[in-house]
């Protein structure tokens, strides 16, 4: 490690035991931001994630000794069914019917990697819906994150002006942080959860400066997003501009931004996928002669045309055949072979990479999670209720929901069981849910009867409506290293709402 990647992570670990939700925070900027790929010199051979991480679970233990943490948060429905995923998961491992591993494709995980990785994302993510318990640490952390999709919005741009494309593969694709699977669509997947961010990041802001700001940059991410040439993210984000149409806080802005999209991709993107198409087309003939024993039948052809379809019949046929607990995670490719004579592929679906690895309960798991956002996007706002900066409804829910949309949507084509960003999507899913639910009656269930810590601060802060704009109550200052963390979000004068 270079001396300021020290100096970074010993920052860092310090502030982490210090305030716990701040290490959640750094370790999900390295996580999503994928530090150690795009600064392979300095982040490259660092444990700083790990030693972050460390951190926090030890700043975890010092504020629930101290009474801080709100341990009832792992009883909520969705907490419960992770647990359930993880245990599945690992039992999945234990009883796959396959035994021991075999390296059926280039750069594949073996389960024991895959689990190992899954158990550690795991353990951060239970950390971190324990401390990130209030509204304002959840913009926080999205605006943290919304932060490193703007620098790499930046990135992107400028290998395009100054021409450095030995950025760019053989394939004529950006390379960029790729994640595990070593796949430029993970770079077209942040460039594509950065249109909801920033444009809802906008709304949520009283600045007109910052406002303007964040819409002007969305064509930049729609421009980097054709240089990765992921054509699963361009149809994602097609989706994603139409739902911010419906659900726009400004219809001027939103028919701007439908017009722009569509200017953009006749002006743009056509004869980047037009050549990507071709190119593609063109490995899997090589690839699949090798797979494929008479090179004229009708299964060859129709592997050319579209191996997605291929692996999406198998992995249904595994889920079908194994439905509790799948073949096990990395097994997938192994017992393509059984189901098909053509080349192994991956399961090229999250939901379908979920069922036929893990069960079919691990794949309705992944969809619960979409489910109880979509239901908030039918839902009319109450018009007795305050929301944050004299809104008609609560921002916030709505940039979460074009998060889950745009992440589902691209999930349809690509395998993200192991990859932090799906649980981190997750997660500000499930805090969103936690901090709605708190504001409602508790009632007197087991774990909420058997949990009697006192908590004066944290219970002033759940009773007091954090986005009322007349006026803020502040929390007393019992434990003043966390109780400040709780302040909530802009709450200035509305200048956004009466423009709008």
């Amino acid at each position: 490690m270079t001396i300021p990647v020290i100096l970074f992570t010993l920052f860092s670990c310090i502030t982490a035991v210090v305030v716990p939700w701040l290490g959640v925070v750094v370790y999900y900027l390295l996580a999503v931001g994928q530090l150690s790929a795009l600064w392979p010199q300095d982040f490259g051979d660092s444990r700083s994630s790990l030693y972050i991480s460390l951190a926090t679970l030890v700043g975890l233990g010092v504020a629930t000794a101290t009474r801080q943490v709100d341990y009832r948060r792992l009883g909520h429905l969705p907490n419960l069914l992770m647990m359930l995923l993880v245990v599945i998961v690992n039992l999945s491992v234990a009883n796959s019917p396959y035994d021991g591993f075999e390296d059926v494709k280039m750069s594949a995980l073996s389960p024991l990697e895959i689990l190992d990785i899954f158990n550690k994302i795991m353990v951060i993510y239970f950390a971190a819906v324990l401390l990130i318990d209030t509204r304002f640490k959840l913009i926080f952390l999205l605006t943290v994150i919304g932060g490193v999709l703007m620098y790499y919005t930046l990135w992107a741009n400028k290998i395009y002006v100054t021409s450095e494309f030995w950025r760019f593969g053989d394939n004529g694709r950006l390379n960029g942080p790729l994640g595990i699977y070593y796949d430029e669509n993970y770079l077209a997947m942040l460039f594509l959860l950065a249109t909801p961010i920033f444009y809802y990041m906008s709304v949520g802001t009283s600045s007109r400066i910052i406002r303007y700001g964040l819409w002007f940059s969305i064509p930049f991410t729609w421009h980097a997003l054709f240089l990765t040439g992921s054509r699963g993210a361009l149809a994602s984000l097609a989706v994603v501009c139409v739902y911010i149409f419906f659900r726009s806080y400004n219809k001027k802005a939103s028919v701007i931004l439908v017009i722009g999209l569509v200017v953009a991709v006749i002006d743009q993107s056509g004869h980047l996928l037009t050549r990507i198409d071709g190119t593609v087309k063109v490995e899997e003939v090589e690839r699949d002669r090798a797979f494929v024993e008479n090179t004229d039948s009708d299964d060859f052809s129709e592997v050319i045309i579209d191996p997605r379809l291929i692996s999406w019949q198998v992995g249904l046929k595994l889920a079908r055949d194994y439905p509790l607990l799948g073949v096990g995670p990395g097994n997938f490719m192994r017992a393509f072979t059984q189901y098909d004579d053509s080349e192994p592929h991956v399961a090229h679906n999250t939901f379908i990479q979920f069922a036929a690895n893990c069960g079919v309960i691990a794949g309705m798991i992944y969809l619960y999670f979409l489910f109880i956002r979509l239901k908030t996007v039918f839902k009319k706002p109450d018009p007795e209720k305050k929301y944050p900066n004299g809104l008609h409804r609560d921002y916030l829910d709505d940039m979460l929901n074009g998060l889950f949309v745009a992440f589902y949507c691209v999930a349809f084509f690509l395998d993200l069981m192991v990859l932090e960003i799906l649980y981190f999507v997750f997660l500000v899913g499930y805090c969103k849910y936690a901090l709605d639910r708190s504001k409602r009656k508790r009632g007197r269930g087991l774990i909420a009867s058997i949990y009697r810590w006192k908590q004066g601060s944290r219970q002033q802060v759940e009773e007091t409506d954090l986005d009322a704009t007349a006026g803020v109550t502040l929390p007393t200052p019992a434990s003043a290293l966390y109780a400040n963390s709780q302040l909530p979000d802009n709450t200035a004068t509305n200048r956004y709402a009466k423009s709008a």
